[in-house]
């Protein structure tokens, strides 16, 4: 095709159209090292980017700025074993920080003499792993907790990641809901109980419904509840089904939902993989939404209002 090819330092790979003169459109690898490259990206990527270029030649179109194909280094594994090599290296350098930082963190909030203060704790280390992390954070809404009374906030759930990044950017005290056999884990065995969060056991109905009455008695005395009304996440984009629960404490407690829309953590940390790349992470959080009756249709219009809302800011198609 007559392109002209480079390669830097590191082994990026660049071929570009040798006119017209001006900064050039590139495409190529997005696989590993570009946070929302999108689904036409690694070698997929390449290649379409080559054929348009062939194209463009071939028919002997004039473009008024030159193409460019760019092949970031090994992110396919064609040069050398292993591929994803940009995510194996940052993922070393988050593990290596994780190795020094959680078993001082689980030491210190066993160590807790209260839930306030093992939640203090939890809330430090989470905005230090965001810190270190390199991630952007991108904060949005936080004037509508202003004066806000306790409430139970709903968020989506794409990642491991959800969790640190509510604890490190949320300005209001929340307790979680977590699900019951994360405290068979280690560590989180330790600090779930230490943080006085709920868990909830999905399997058995009658301890399913005792953290349900739990979260609702919470909210009743004036502490805010944080759920993930998923209940899960997974790998492929987009919202699974809302459950009814937090929305039927909300309405027994007669307290506000407060949605949150979290975007950019699948991306970062997706399910199904232990490989993380930096990114950027932006926390909406929406108008409170109260009750206005009790009945079970106010819990089912709290729901889709909150999916409703989060699935607009969430970057991903809803399912």
């Amino acid at each position: 095709l007559g392109l002209e090819v480079s390669i830097d330092g590191i082994g990026n790979v660049t071929a570009i159209m040798p006119s017209p003169d001006g900064v050039p459109v590139m495409t190529g690898s997005h696989i590993d090292t570009v946070a929302n490259g999108g689904r036409y990206d690694g070698n997929l990527g390449v290649l379409a980017g080559l054929e348009v270029i062939e194209t463009v030649l071939t028919a002997g179109l004039e473009l008024t700025r030159p193409l460019a194909v760019a092949f970031f280094t090994n992110e396919e594994g064609a040069r050398f074993p292993p591929d994803m090599m940009g995510s194996l290296v940052y993922t070393g350098y988050i593990v290596a920080h994780l190795m020094v930082t959680v078993p001082v963190v689980w030491a210190l909030v066993a160590a807790s003499g209260s839930v306030a203060a093992a939640r203090r704790r939890l809330k430090r280390a989470a905005q230090w792993v965001v810190t270190v992390s390199g991630c952007r954070l991108e904060l949005r809404g936080l004037g509508h907790l202003d004066g806000l009374e306790p409430a139970i906030f709903v968020a989506n759930h794409a990642s491991f990641l959800d969790v640190v990044v509510i604890l490190a950017t949320l300005p209001v005290d929340v307790r979680f809901a977590a699900k019951g056999r994360l405290t068979s884990y280690p560590i989180l065995g330790t600090i779930i109980p230490k943080a006085g969060y709920i868990t909830i056991d999905k399997h058995d109905h009658t301890e399913k419904m005792e953290s349900a009455d739990e979260v609702s008695n919470a909210l009743r005395a004036g502490e805010s509840m944080f759920v993930f009304p998923e209940g899960t996440f997974v790998r492929a984009p987009g919202l699974l089904p809302f459950r009814l629960g937090a929305f039927r404490a909300a309405v027994s407690a007669r307290r506000p939902v407060v949605p949150i829309t979290l975007a950019g953590t699948r991306d970062i940390f997706p399910a199904d993989t232990i490989l993380l790349r930096p990114g950027t992470v932006t926390l909406t959080v929406h108008p409170p939404q109260p009750p206005t009756a009790d009945t079970f249709e106010e819990v089912v219009r709290l729901r889709d209002n909150a999916r409703r809302l989060i699935s607009q800011d969430v970057g991903e198609q809803a399912g």
